[in-house]
């Protein structure tokens, strides 16, 4: 019998590919019999493309050229569960070429797992798989949601329209750096596939390697589930409203000569509707995965935040501190109810110049003088020093054991502010880089006390080094830096970074996740709080005036900053930089922030930080954006976080099956109150606080 697809299912998944190409041309959730292909996207091609060394794309032949010669037609089999389409040709849609590639489809629960095999990696750059296009959720598009693992994570509500909005960027000017940011847009042009893409590497500027696409009724999770860390780039596309679908794909760049090669396991699976779904599923994959990582100063478990001064030594040689006025800083920090100082162009040369220079600078001070000044006493103020643990100024000495090599043999050189200055971006896997990355750190805490550092550009997107001399793998990005961090155990430091990444967590006290660069771009930290609740994220808080270190629009969102890294858990980033950015200029932000610390405080002091579970276990939310609430998991109950930024009446009802007493409490009554609930078959429902932030507690009665 004749048979246009062949149609093949596991557990509550199947899929049906054409009998005569292999492409994907429907994915159903056979608990509701919904076909989450809904666009046939003809200019897509799916599920495979390989580009050449020669710049042709490559993919299963067309319907109509195996019609013309049987011999292009592929070779589909299913063994056991698991199916298997093999091409002996590919095509770039007018030529034909030999080929060796097969694809398999295991299907698992709500999952269907994918890999591409290419017996011989000659001649390829480029591999998409699996691409999976045509895709959105019920019977319109335009209330779907794609979450996104950009930095931390971002959430673009109907994404088909958001993604083809026009680019528009604000353009800020600070000092000698020159910032532009995506202002309510993110592609706003068509790519080579004429499509509006977001596309980013994972790790790097993707904090995880899924992303899920829901629309409260149904959802799709989407993700790679290697067994190793390797670089990765995960694509979401459209064709925009004309042609509405989103199409996904995981792309890999061929670093061998030659050879075999197995793509690692990418997940399609199909869930209930809500992103806390995909997320459950991506930790179930990744957590046992990561390693035990680093235990770090217990002193900063129950910290809220710090004070960081970019202001020793800027760019361009301005001196605006020096290791005599610390103490004095140590006493700012007080008066903010904070117990931790970082220190940024502490060091010879000062800030994006004098990298790796990271001894005292005469201009500054003496090393005794920087000694005893990071020195924790009595005052117990505790310093950190700013490193950066990616680039080097090219001026100093030689780098060539220890920079990026590209593919054709030039080094990797970039600029930051000041155009005349050129900085080698580091192998973290070179033993050169290793080794003084190690010297620096043990300086920090040996000769100069500092009780952590702050490792900048750490998480920044990987990249590949082709280096003969370095004697490491190609791709081996994140294990370098995963050695550079085990390594410090010794020193008893508290680490942080910048940028947010699963695979560094574990070894790090804080990941900075800078919500600011993406307030008017679908921010969305909750992505990765909620996915890896266990890893501290840090996040910036700005004055609501006088700010010249940030574009106007993040001073406008000053509260909306401050009361979601209150209800969200972060550790605070509080900049002092005298005229560019500081609270001291904004009087009545800076008394609304101390509150806002003191009340964390007590928090992390009396109830210890608790397990993010962002809403999950919360219904009826306040729809007022000023009104965020978040829910904590404690031994004995639960923790509600709320920040209340109207004066009207809000409620929320707290899922449970038992009676429960609720305890609030707000900066200025830390003893608590009995907070008005209302006991329902669904749970309680609690009255929040007007225009105050608080915590509740909530225990079984």
């Amino acid at each position: 019998m004749y048979q246009s697809r062949y149609h093949f299912s596991g557990g509550h998944i199947s899929i049906a590919l054409d009998a005569l190409s292999g492409e994907l041309l429907e994915l159903h959730d056979l608990r509701t019999g919904e076909n989450f292909i809904k666009n046939s996207m003809f200019s897509a091609p799916q599920p495979l493309i390989l580009t050449t060394t020669d710049g042709k794309r490559l993919y299963p032949p067309k319907t109509s050229q195996i019609l013309s010669d049987p011999a292009l037609r592929c070779e589909i089999t299913s063994d056991c569960g698991t199916v298997t389409v093999h091409y002996a040709y590919l095509t770039d849609g007018e030529a034909v070429y030999p080929a060796d590639v097969a694809y398999t489809v295991a299907f698992d629960g709500n999952c269907s797992h994918w890999r591409l095999y290419l017996s011989d990696t000659r001649g390829i750059a480029q591999v998409r798989f699996p691409c999976i296009n045509g895709v959105y959720l019920g019977e319109e598009w335009d209330d779907d949601v794609l979450y996104y693992p950009n930095t931390a994570g971002q959430r673009f509500e109907n994404p088909v329209d958001y993604f083809a909005r026009p680019m528009r960027n604000i353009e800020w000017r600070w000092q000698e750096y020159r910032y532009r940011y995506a202002y309510e847009s993110c592609c706003g042009w068509k790519n080579e596939d004429a499509m509006y893409a977001m596309r980013a590497v994972y790790p790097g500027g993707l904090s995880m390697s899924y992303l899920d696409y829901a629309d409260g009724h149904s959802g799709f999770y989407f993700a790679t589930h290697a067994e190793t860390p390797s670089l990765v780039w995960l694509g979401a596309a459209t064709p925009g409203p004309d042609n509405p679908c989103m199409c996904f794909y995981a792309q890999y760049e061929m670093t061998s000569e030659g050879g075999a090669w197995c793509s690692p396991d990418t997940v399609a699976a199909v869930h209930g509707g809500d992103w806390h779904e995909g997320a459950d599923l991506y930790r179930a994959y990744k957590k046992p995965l990561l390693d035990a990582g680093l235990s770090h100063p217990s002193w900063f478990d129950s910290d809220v935040g710090l004070l960081a001064h970019y202001d020793f030594k800027y760019q361009n040689g301005g001196v605006v501190h020096t290791y005599r006025d610390i103490p004095a800083l140590k006493e700012q920090a007080k008066r903010f109810g904070l117990k931790h100082l970082l220190y940024s162009g502490w060091h010879k040369d000062g800030f994006d110049n004098g990298f790796p220079q990271y001894f005292a600078d005469e201009d500054l001070g003496t090393d005794d003088e920087l000694h005893d000044g990071c020195v924790c006493g009595e005052d117990d103020i505790h310093s950190t020093f700013y490193i950066n643990a990616r680039i080097a100024n090219v001026k100093y000495k030689d780098i060539s054991d220890r920079v990026i090599i590209n593919r054709d043999g030039s080094q990797a050189l970039e600029r930051y502010g000041n155009a005349g200055i050129t900085f080698g971006c580091m192998c973290p896997a070179s033993p050169g880089w290793q080794g003084e990355m190690h010297d620096i750190l043990d300086r920090a805490r040996n000769r100069y006390a500092v009780d952590g550092v702050y490792l900048d550009c750490l998480s920044a997107a990987g990249r590949y080094c082709f280096s003969k001399e370095h004697g490491h793998a190609v791709d081996d990005w994140c294990r370098g830096y995963k050695k550079i961090l085990t390594d410090t155990a010794p020193l008893n430091l508290v680490l942080m970074a910048e940028h947010v990444c699963d695979e560094y967590g574990p070894y790090l006290a804080g990941q900075l996740t800078q919500s600011f660069f993406n307030l008017k771009n679908a921010v969305f930290p909750e992505l990765y709080r909620y996915t890896f609740p266990e890893h501290t994220l840090i996040d910036m808080l700005y004055p609501s005036k006088n700010l010249a270190m940030r574009p106007v629009f993040v001073e406008q969102n000053s509260d909306r900053l401050m009361r979601t890294s209150f209800v969200d858990g972060m550790y605070f980033w509080i900049y002092d930089l005298e005229d560019d950015n500081t609270f001291e200029r904004d009087p009545e932000q800076l008394e609304k922030l101390k509150s806002v610390i003191r009340l964390r405080r007590f928090w992390l002091e009396t109830f210890g930080k608790g397990i993010f579970r962002d809403t999950v276990g919360l219904a009826d939310l306040p729809t007022d954006a000023r009104c965020p609430v978040r829910r904590y998991e404690m031994d004995d109950g639960c923790l509600i976080a709320a920040a209340n930024g109207t004066d009207s009446e809000q409620r929320v009802t707290v899922l449970t099956d038992h009676p429960m007493q609720a305890t609030a409490y707000t900066a200025d009554c830390t003893d608590g109150f009995i907070l008005d609930s209302k006991e329902t078959d669904q749970g309680i429902i609690l009255t929040l606080p007007r225009n105050e932030y608080a915590v509740i507690r909530l225990i079984q009665s």
